[in-house]
């Protein structure tokens, strides 16, 4: 969140004085960018929603006992269906999911990530 603007983003919010009175934490993941949020602005509701159960499990015990977090353990698209999640083993610690298989080759880890072993 430091290098792709995520935080500063926040900061500057916080730092104009806007009120952000709700907010959706899509992809909740294990909860880095509720407790971001939380962080510059205590008195938002968030909505944190996370469609893997194994990360919605760690995500639980990092944000659940946040005051006005509503934790979801789906995700939101604009159809009703059901898809394929793939989630290797490796990476229940780090917490990637995703939905597209491809996406799980290294081209895809974040700097500093360890490395998905399959």
């Amino acid at each position: 969140m430091e290098t792709n603007g995520e935080t500063w983003c926040l900061r500057r919010l916080k730092d104009g004085n806007i009120a952000m009175n709700c907010a959706f934490d899509v992809g909740g993941n294990v909860g880095d960018w509720t407790r971001a949020f939380r962080q510059n602005h205590p008195e938002s509701v968030i909505h944190v929603f996370e469609i893997a159960a194994p990360i919605f499990a760690r995500l639980q015990g990092n944000v659940g006992a946040l005051s006005n977090v509503v934790l979801n353990p789906f995700g939101l698209s604009n159809r009703s269906e059901e898809i394929d999640l793939f989630l290797p083993e490796a990476d229940k610690e780090i917490g990637r999911a995703t939905s597209y298989k491809d996406h799980l080759d290294p081209a895809f880890e974040l700097p500093g990530q360890e490395p998905t072993s399959f």
